[in-house]
């Protein structure tokens, strides 16, 4: 599959990101490594756990690019915290081109579906009309 490339700017996040599909050595690597700091990792919050070990390594092992924050760039990769505080627009379009090219790693199975066209039969005679 083609790499999708992510591009977004509002309220002074910019941001330019390569998503590809995953699955070198090196990628199982950084996902090990990855994993182990979000399981050594404290937090008083734990949605920011469950984010920290899901879908920010996903994210990253899958993504190259640019970031900048009010004119600053962010070192690539950002960091557990400045990737949580990310616009959700943005983060909804990188996590959903990483699990459609990653279906894998899709919590849910569905990454990459169309949703399902609802028909309904005509008064029992089995002509479609949806």
């Amino acid at each position: 599959m083609e790499p999708k490339i992510i591009e977004y700017a509002d309220g002074g996040v910019e941001a330019r990101i390569t998503v590809r599909q995953s699955g070198t050595t090196l990628d199982a690597v950084r996902s090990g490594l990855l994993r182990a700091e979000a399981d050594a990792a404290s937090y008083d919050d734990p949605a920011m756990k469950v984010l920290h070990q899901g879908i920010y390594i996903h994210a990253l092992v899958a993504s190259n690019g640019e970031l900048a924050i009010n004119g600053k760039k962010v070192i690539w990769p950002p960091d557990i915290h400045t990737f949580a505080d990310l616009p959700v627009r943005l983060t909804n379009q990188w996590i959903d081109a990483v699990y459609v090219l990653n279906p894998v790693w899709d919590p849910t199975g569905l990454a990459g579906e169309e949703p399902q066209e609802k028909k309904v039969l005509n008064g029992g005679s089995g002509e479609s009309t949806g």
